[in-house]
Order: C-alpha cells, then sequence, then structure tokens
C-alpha cells in the first residue's frame, strides 16, 4: 500500500501535485534542488493548503506544512529514499528527464513506482534509463480551473498490471477519476 509520495521539482505543476497528495493523506515529500526555489515552493504549497492565495509565509510555515504531513527536501537521495511513488515533475528538457530518471531509479527503494507528470512522453524511454522498466508510468494531471477531476494514467505495454493498479488507487484517493488510457505500441526510437 502505498503512503509515502514525493514531488520531484519546485514548478507550478509539482505545488500543485504535492498538495493534491497531502490533500488525500499522503505523507508527502517535495523536492526541489535550489534552496531559494524551494523555499518558494514551500511558500505556494502552504498557500495552497492552507487555501491562501498571495499571502506571505512565516515562522509558523514550516509548521503548518508538518501537520499536513508535507516536508521539504533539497537533497533527491533523502527525498527519495522512504518513497512508494515519486511523480517527477520538473522542468527539464527530456534527456534531462532520462538522466533524472536513472538518478531516481538509484536513489529509490527498488518497490517505489517512478512517475512522470508529462502523458505526452513515452515512459518506455525513461523507463530505458533504469532498472525497473515495469514500474515507470505516465502520468497526465490535468490543468484548473476547467479540468475535470480526473488524472490520465497511461498504459503502455512495458507496465507491469499491479503498477497500473497501485497509481489508479492513489489517483482514486486524491478524488479524482483515474482515466485508464492505453499507448498500444511503443514509439520508434523510444526504447
Amino acid at each position: 500500500m502505498m503512503e509515502r509520495i514525493t514531488v520531484i521539482g519546485g514548478t507550478v505543476a509539482g505545488v500543485e501535485i504535492a498538495a493534491l497528495m497531502a490533500r488525500a493523506g499522503y505523507a508527502t515529500c517535495l523536492h526541489e534542488p535550489d534552496p531559494a526555489a524551494l523555499a518558494e515552493a514551500g511558500r505556494r504549497l502552504q498557500d495552497r493548503l492552507l487555501g491562501r492565495q498571495g499571502e506571505g509565509g512565516g515562522a509558523a510555515s514550516v509548521a503548518q506544512l508538518a501537520a499536513v504531513r508535507v516536508r521539504l527536501e533539497a537533497v533527491p537521495e533523502v527525498a527519495v529514499a522512504d518513497a512508494d511513488l515519486v511523480i517527477e515533475a520538473s522542468s527539464v528538457d527530456l534527456p534531462g528527464k532520462r538522466e533524472l530518471f536513472a538518478r531516481l531509479d538509484s536513489f529509490a527503494p527498488a518497490h517505489a513506482i517512478l512517475a512522470t507528470c508529462s502523458p505526452t512522453i513515452s515512459s518506455a524511454y525513461l523507463a530505458a534509463a533504469t532498472s525497473r522498466p515495469d514500474r515507470v508510468v505516465s502520468l497526465g494531471f490535468f490543468s484548473p480551473p476547467l479540468a475535470p477531476p480526473a488524472v490520465a494514467v497511461i498504459q503502455e505495454p512495458h507496465l507491469a498490471p499491479e503498477v497500473v493498479a497501485a497509481v489508479a488507487e492513489v489517483v482514486w484517493r486524491t478524488g479524482r477519476e483515474p482515466l485508464l488510457l492505453r499507448r498500444g505500441r511503443e514509439p520508434e526510437g523510444m526504447a
């Protein structure tokens, strides 16, 4: 059963996903390597969780984040060390994502599922850089304000069925519906 989720990237998407996971009751870690960007992402995450927009943080912000089981972490090895699910929401380019997945694979526990929130990227391309290709998946989080309450789970031939089921359960727990979409074959040159 998944209980610990790490979101990689203090991007707008990363903050939104971390808030979604924390609200669903998951112990959530938001990783951003740049300390200043991590502090800003933490402020935005606090605002999202407390229903505030544009208000400043303060000394209470770390305590308030801890109360909803969220931690901020700049060191990737620490961020993913106990993760059940790692969701990449970084702003790195495609080759950078592949390199990032290779690093995450070496830091994360063997049981952890690695996901990208870039549904247009074949997870097979990223999976090929890991030792767990059957545990790498693409997810599509829809953006507000008119977004459906759903998350696309892209099923690809290399994925283990229990991975799809586990990720779908996480999506259900966030109050969204998993849209199971099938990519029938691996794109040319991506395997």
